[in-house]
């Protein structure tokens, strides 16, 4: 795995991680070891429960800071 940066703090945690990836040849879903431009999983199954944790609101989708932090 090849990191820009030369102390890379995420690398060793990293594979620790399963991601659920697939379909693989039997179009069955898979776990491998996590990368570092893996996404976050989403921490509710649906929108419903989100909505129930968030007393009825549904928490913002904070994927599109990264365009609001621009230079």
């Amino acid at each position: 795995m090849v990191s820009p940066r030369p102390d890379p703090p995420l690398l060793p945690v990293s594979p620790q991680v399963e991601v659920q990836d697939g379909p693989d040849e039997n179009g069955e879903m898979f776990l491998r070891p996590g990368k570092l431009s893996d996404a976050f999983p989403n921490p509710y199954p649906n929108a419903e429960a989100a909505r129930a944790a968030n007393n009825g609101a549904l928490p913002p989708d904070l994927s599109y800071i990264v365009n609001a932090r621009g230079p």
